[in-house]
């Protein structure tokens, strides 16, 4: 099976591309993050755009937003794929403020058949006047005027192509957020940071690698150690930044004991020795 895990943006503002690809490396299969140029009506088409790209020279491909990180690497996100389903969505959660949405297209897999060209075609093509005049929130829960609001309009259309061909998992699949987190990355497989009054994402971020004692590419600073040319000479070193302790912090425990600095490990020395290119 041609596999591809897809990310992308119209520029780079956190450190999910590690993350990804540190987990496609260990599937043994391919990772891009798509940040090509293109004819958009709202950056969020970038979305769309390097889906429809990528589609067509693989059998699956699995979007994940840049503000999405695998957090088991154990988990193998191709068991999601379903034999009768040409698309995999996850259900939100309900956030802390009682809001939650119908799907979430922050990640979800998608297969390579024509009903999921038109598909794409349609949600790009749909006016979200149209939507949110046509939106029931009890149904459908928050309207986000979005690619999102329009996926689920189109998912709607009991005549098209693809009506009978998707699935919608429940949040826990690979949908969760950092307040579903407790002491461990490995409590559930994928975290989304999408958290409504929140700070900055990379705030965010910060925040929930402090708690867990990990980098912020969420995964352990030896995970990191063959990318270390790639980061010194990248935006990701500044948004990287120096390791925190590896020690976990115990619930109820001192965050600012937890979020004192370790000596950085090997990789993270070469990478400040080459210094950041362009600087």
């Amino acid at each position: 099976m041609s596999f591809l895990i897809l990310s992308g943006a119209t520029r780079i503002r956190t450190p999910a591309s590690l993350n990804h690809r540190v987990y496609a490396d260990r599937l043994g299969v391919e990772y891009l993050f798509d940040t090509t140029p293109g004819p958009l009506h709202t950056a969020l088409d970038q979305k769309l755009a390097a889906v429809r790209r990528a589609l067509p020279s693989h059998e699956w491909v699995f979007w994940i937003d840049d503000d999405a990180f695998v957090t088991d690497l154990q988990v193998d996100i191709r068991s999601f794929a379903d034999d009768d389903a040409d698309l995999v969505l996850c259900a939100s959660p309900v956030n802390p403020e009682g809001g939650w949405t119908f799907v979430s297209f922050g990640q979800f897999l998608i297969r390579r058949t024509p009903a999921m060209f038109h598909l794409l075609d349609a949600v790009l093509a749909t006016d979200l006047e149209q939507v949110r005049a046509w939106w029931d929130p009890e149904q459908y829960g928050i309207f986000t005027n979005t690619d999102q609001d329009a996926l689920v309009y189109q998912l709607a259309c009991e005549e098209a192509p693809w009506a009978e061909g998707w699935r919608r998992l429940e949040w826990q699949a690979f949908n969760s957020r950092p307040y579903h987190y407790h002491q461990r990355l490995d409590e559930h497989v994928l975290c989304h940071f999408v958290v409504p009054g929140s700070p900055s994402k990379m705030e965010l971020i910060r925040e929930f690698a402090v708690r867990m004692g990990t980098t912020t590419a969420l995964v352990d600073p030896e995970l990191l150690e063959p990318y270390a040319t790639f980061i010194a000479n990248s935006d990701l070193a500044e948004l990287l930044g120096p390791p925190r302790a590896q020690s976990r912090m115990p619930v109820g425990g001192d965050a600012r004991a937890a979020s004192r600095e370790s000596p950085p490990p090997p990789w993270w020395r070469r990478v400040r020795g080459r210094g950041h290119m362009g600087r």
